[in-house]
């Protein structure tokens, strides 16, 4: 009967990232990593609040095709805002990315909604602490319902 073996190829990861890392160690490293960027990271997301709120200033009408940049501003703070530590704002961006999906589709958008998206992701930006947390859960919830009463107001009682 023969015996079987196992080949163990060599980790390329591993080899690079170095032996002995804990993986606290390593989560420490990326918490520290981050930490020295995260002021940079602020203002890459003030400057996308500032960009969307002065997009938003100069659209009169809801058929406006200008509300359609808003799209990218909001994308890039929903992709970043949980890197360090703001996934509600992160969410609230998302959510408002979704907003803006159904305006450009429905060839209307709202308005009021949308404004009450920017009004609450910049309340969100300024919520750091986890003190804070219920806050921000409360503002999330009633973006959400925002959403929906939007989304039934595009489809109609009978669609």
């Amino acid at each position: 009967m023969t015996e079987a073996s196992f080949i163990k190829p060599p980790n390329r990861l591993a080899s690079r990232v170095g032996k002995g890392m804990s993986r606290p160690t390593a989560l420490a490293r990326a918490d520290e990593n981050l930490d020295s960027i995260r002021e940079d990271i602020l203002a890459y997301i003030d400057r996308g609040l500032a960009e969307m709120e002065a997009i938003f200033a100069q659209c009169a009408g809801a058929s406006n095709p200008a509300l359609a940049t808003l799209y990218d501003p909001s994308n890039a703070i929903a992709g970043t805002a949980g890197t360090i530590g703001l996934v509600p704002l992160g969410k609230a961006a998302y959510n408002l990315c979704e907003l803006l999906d159904g305006g450009e589709l429905s060839g209307a958008y709202n308005l009021p909604a949308i404004k009450l998206h920017l009004d609450g992701m910049r309340l969100l930006r300024r919520f750091s602490s986890p003190e804070q947390d219920g806050d921000a859960d409360l503002v999330l919830q009633n973006l959400a319902k925002l959403i929906t009463h939007v989304n039934h107001e595009r489809s109609g009682p009978f669609d």
